[in-house]
């Protein structure tokens, strides 16, 4: 089943959130104010509100459902023909990705 996930503590073995937060706060011009650091709760509250904010938009979409959402969906598509292996059917096969 096809799901995402976010994170944001575990240092490994891929990049968390808080990692970034980290890079970004050591980078910043004398006097800026810092990022603070993200927490489960914050990051989760914060998701919880965007993604109310979004469905919101979806459901009143006078043209329906993604259309408001096609061209960020777009501009931030990741994986345009890049090989995938293919294998929760009965015969595992490579397919490309290719954005809607």
């Amino acid at each position: 089943m096809p799901g995402a996930g976010v994170n944001i503590l575990n240092r490994l073995p891929t990049t968390a959130l808080v990692k970034l937060v980290e890079a970004y706060n050591a980078n910043l011009p004398e006097g800026a104010e810092p990022q603070p650091l993200p927490t489960m709760e914050t990051a989760m509250a914060a998701i919880t509100a965007r993604f109310e904010q979004m469905l919101k938009v979806f459901l009143d979409a006078p043209s329906g459902g993604f259309e408001p959402f096609i061209r960020d969906y777009e501009d931030r598509w990741l994986h345009s023909c890049v090989p995938q292996s293919v294998t929760a059917e009965p015969n595992p096969r490579q397919a490309l990705t290719r954005p809607i």
